[in-house]
């Protein structure tokens, strides 16, 4: 039985006070290890745009001959994920968790299948817009449960907060069963920014039928104030797409810097490595006072604790560590908790000196 009124946006858990402790909710360092580095990028922008006077100009440009940022980020992205992309297929607006709360209108009054652990969004505008919730677990049993439930919404994270990065046969699966029953599969890339672009499903969504693939500039480029996401969507999908998203969702001046940004390609190869470093020192740790890890991918940059009891968090926040639970993604507790990889030396050594009170 699923539990609406224990459903939350994720905003949430960013909003109470870390109180003076060292707060590992969020990372505030992932910055320091993109190569090139963000402020090279802007410089080099800047100059390529003829400096800052024409920011201003920017800021002032509706965009109203490319609503969608279809016509000025095509290129840019074809070239970054090594695709041919059909015209249509893409979409910017402001933030991935804008394109849940707008594409859950799709599925208005039907029902929306979501992932166990999936991000919460796509559950609470569902239900605001009177879907009924399914949740699924096992992946592989995802195609059958279309089947059988007849969803019209399918809400997947690619990876998920425990790092499944599900392989192309799969949604090649999942995408004939919605092509069977009519629903709209929602691929949620947020997290796979940290991977590189050369494992984003991007490259074959013309063939993944009623697939939509949703990525953003926050999650490794630590770019969220720009509010800059793209959807690209199956040639079948596309106009469903432009039906529920509003146009000028994301203003001239983030939409040209993001751009230039992802033309830079891959620049997450250090930003892995001392992840994939810290990560284990990390681990290592924690399970030194007791704390169970599950196993995540070694390049993403977080922790994730069996918290049954709230015994890891307590136990952190005794450390005066804070960490985030992870929420159900049709609402409710997990029983796990989540903490980022300090990476930068001083946030390494706060996190260190915790263990020694």
């Amino acid at each position: 039985m699923i539990d609406a009124s224990s459903q939350r946006l994720a905003v949430e858990a960013h909003q109470q006070s870390p109180n003076g402790m060292l707060d590992l909710r969020t990372s505030g360092d992932e910055i320091d290890f993109l190569r090139p580095t963000l402020d090279v990028v802007w410089a080099s922008w800047l100059e390529e745009i003829g400096g800052p006077k024409a920011t201003l100009e920017m800021a002032s440009d509706y965009g109203f001959g490319d609503p969608y940022g279809e016509k000025r980020g095509a290129a840019t992205l074809a070239d970054h994920h090594g695709a041919k992309l059909e015209a249509g297929s893409i979409t910017f607006s402001a933030g991935i968790s804008a394109f849940l709360r707008q594409l859950a209108e799709a599925g208005a009054g039907g029902s929306a299948l979501v992932e166990r652990l999936g991000h919460p969004d796509l559950a609470y505008w569902a239900r605001a817009v009177g879907s009924r919730i399914h949740t699924y677990e096992d992946h592989v049993s995802l195609p059958a449960l279309i089947h059988e439930l007849h969803p019209s919404i399918v809400g997947i994270d690619r990876p998920n907060v425990l790092g499944d990065l599900l392989p192309l046969e799969f949604f090649r699966e999942v995408s004939a069963a919605a092509v069977e029953t009519g629903a709209l599969v929602l691929v949620d890339e947020a997290y796979a920014n940290y991977l590189g672009p050369e494992v984003s499903l991007v490259q074959h969504v013309r063939e993944l039928q009623r697939v939509v693939v949703l990525r953003s500039l926050s999650k490794a480029y630590r770019m969220g104030g720009l509010r800059v996401a793209y959807a690209v969507a199956a040639p079948d999908a596309k106009d469903e797409v432009r039906r529920c998203i509003a146009p000028l969702g994301t203003s001239t001046l983030p939409l040209l810097f993001g751009l230039r940004l992802l033309s830079e390609g891959d620049i997450f190869l250090e930003l892995r490595r001392r992840t994939t470093i810290t990560k284990a020192a990390a681990t290592k740790l924690l399970a030194g006072i007791g704390l169970s890890v599950v196993p995540v991918n070694p390049c993403l940059p977080w922790v994730i604790l069996e918290d049954a009891g709230n015994k890891a968090s307590d136990s952190l926040e005794a450390r005066e560590i804070v960490s985030r639970k992870v929420p159900l993604g049709a609402g409710g507790n997990s029983g796990l908790a989540k903490l980022v990889a300090p990476l930068s030396a001083a946030r390494w050594q706060a996190f260190v000196d915790c263990f020694a009170r």
